[in-house]
């Protein structure tokens, strides 16, 4: 799989991210991803939509496609994941006829023909993607008219504490700086998604030590894979003072960490994508109603 070019303010290299998804995928899965996993599920069971294919786009090892799989029975759960760690681990948590795939692919480039899923489910998939126009538009492709596009990602205000710290010490980022969530919606918009509906959720999370998050990250698959990072990991002196930082924000004990959460859904429909930065969207001649 080659590596695709990611402007923008950060980058990943894919390659790293799915090394990094391949190291986490014997670990069990982070705080943040069951809890935003759990709300997604949540907000589903306020709608009526009874999907026949399901798509659970960077499922890690599938926990969400099992629950996705046990709320819609008669529908078929394709897990897809850029590891092939993560999507064998998958395979193993279901039996050899329960209606349930594996896939590896990139959800830069979905390996799926157009118009195929009634319901694409996406847990903290697009904090990995800078740029969200290229997944918006291949979500679009692969959902059919009608379809729902449901998702969580990370806000820019994810993680201040650490990137707060590693200003301290005069380091490069290490914390991406999340998008915010009305770029989240233009994308939406122009890839020609129906009614986006976009909203915020912040927690602060707190840890006993500091090796407690490190542990989160890698069961997340999400340590250091910035592409502009200098080469090398960070000194132990650089490390440690960076830690010394955040240790100075105790509270009763425990280290902060803020996390902005954003939640969207959005409709398929007929709206084909306007051209990049036009700030349009076309409509297909066939959704423009005569009148009587």
């Amino acid at each position: 799989m080659s590596e695709p070019d990611q402007p923008g303010t950060y980058a990943f290299r894919r390659r790293d991210v799915r090394r990094r998804a391949d190291e986490s995928a014997g670990q069990g899965g982070d705080f943040l991803s069951r809890h935003t996993r759990s709300e997604l599920l949540g907000r589903l069971s306020l709608t009526t939509l009874d999907p026949r294919r399901v798509l659970d786009a960077g499922a890690a090892t599938g926990a969400a496609s099992r629950e996705l799989a046990a709320r819609y029975r008669q529908a078929r759960v394709v897990s897809m994941d850029l590891s092939p760690r993560r999507m064998a681990a998958a395979r193993r948590g279901h039996g050899r006829f329960a209606r349930r795939y594996e896939v590896v692919g990139d959800a830069a480039r979905l390996p799926f023909r157009g118009g195929v899923f009634d319901l694409v489910f996406a847990n903290l998939l697009l904090p990995f993607f800078p740029e969200p126009q290229s997944i918006a538009r291949e979500v679009a492709r692969v959902l059919r008219p009608e379809g729902l596009f449901t998702f969580s990602s990370l806000g820019p205000d994810s993680f201040l504490e650490l990137r707060e710290a590693w200003r301290s010490v005069g380091s490069e980022p290490r914390v991406p700086a999340f998008l915010d969530m009305h770029d989240i919606g233009d994308a939406l918009v122009a890839a020609g998604f129906r009614d986006p509906v976009l909203d915020v959720e912040r927690l602060t999370i707190t840890y006993g030590e500091p090796d407690d998050l490190w542990r989160d990250l890698r069961a997340a698959g999400a340590r250091n894979t910035l592409a502009e990072r200098r080469r090398g990991l960070a000194t132990p002196g650089l490390f440690r003072r960076a830690t010394g930082h955040w240790e100075r924000s105790r509270r009763e004990g425990r280290l902060p960490l803020s996390v902005e959460l954003v939640y969207g859904h959005c409709w398929g429909g007929n709206a084909l994508p306007a051209s990049p930065g036009s700030g349009e969207i076309r409509i297909s001649p066939d959704r423009i109603l005569r009148r009587s």
